[in-house]
């Protein structure tokens, strides 16, 4: 989706989220093309979850997308 605003949050290597500022949360536009990159650490675990982080998608005149992006084979 070109355009689109993309919001990222993830937790820090030891699996923890700051919350009080903007640690690894932060947002960034897509291109025309639709295409982003984003360069960052690679989250440690929590209990109960996988590695991830959380993406919202939000396009011109379109409802929010939340979803996340997982990493293979790194599971607790």
């Amino acid at each position: 989706m070109a355009h689109a605003l993309l919001d990222f949050r993830q937790a820090n290597t030891q699996g923890q989220y700051e919350n009080t500022g903007y640690t690894l949360h932060g947002h960034q536009y897509t291109d025309a093309s639709g295409r982003y990159q984003l360069e960052t650490i690679v989250p440690g675990l929590y209990p109960g979850r996988t590695l991830h982080i959380f993406i919202k998608v939000q396009a011109l005149n379109r409802p929010i997308l939340t979803t996340q992006v997982f990493f293979p084979n790194k599971m607790e």
